[in-house]
């Protein structure tokens, strides 16, 4: 139940927190709004299953130039398009380098505009057409944490299918 929450509050945290005037969103240099092959020239082992959605994975991350996230290994790297254009890039971590990851971007963004306790906690920083996202706990296992960059149209998307997800009664067996 706390994962719907933290949709709830990160559409209210696009929609009432003003932005400060920031550089553009992005990591290591690859900007949300970049194009499929921009992210396939810094990322040419990313295996696109979709039109809109490509992932790396890296069995050996401290090998593979990129895949880290504040000096943590990245055991993932995925990319949602929308018209060719990157709207959100994930990045997965080991959640046991979760509180490494924060002060970094602590360190860097400022303290965070939104903060969602709930079983993980979530932090937000609301940017210019965007935010970042860091999610003390990402999928079912808790082994995961993850940072997001994400567009304010993406925040939106994924609102919009968790919310039918859940009106879908089907999903309730």
């Amino acid at each position: 139940m706390g994962g719907w929450r933290s949709v709830g509050v990160l559409v209210a945290c696009i929609s009432s927190i003003a932005f400060a005037a920031d550089e553009p969103l992005a990591f290591k240099g690859l900007a949300l709004g970049s194009s499929k092959k921009e992210v396939l020239k810094h990322y040419p082992r990313a295996t696109c299953s979709t039109a809109n959605f490509c992932i790396i994975f890296d069995s050996d991350p401290k090998a593979s130039k990129g895949m880290s996230v504040a000096g943590v290994p990245a055991g993932a790297i995925a990319f949602n398009f929308e018209d060719g254009k990157v709207e959100g890039i994930t990045i997965m971590f080991d959640a046991a380098r979760f509180t490494q990851v924060e002060n970094t971007v602590k360190k860097r963004y400022g303290a965070p505009d939104v903060v969602v306790p709930s079983s993980g906690e979530t932090h937000m920083w609301r940017r210019s057409g965007g935010i970042i996202r860091l999610d003390q706990y990402f999928g079912s296992d808790r082994r995961d944490s993850a940072l997001s960059y994400l567009t304010d149209a993406e925040v939106r998307r994924t609102a919009e299918r968790l919310d039918a997800r859940r009106r879908d009664a089907s999903n309730d067996l």
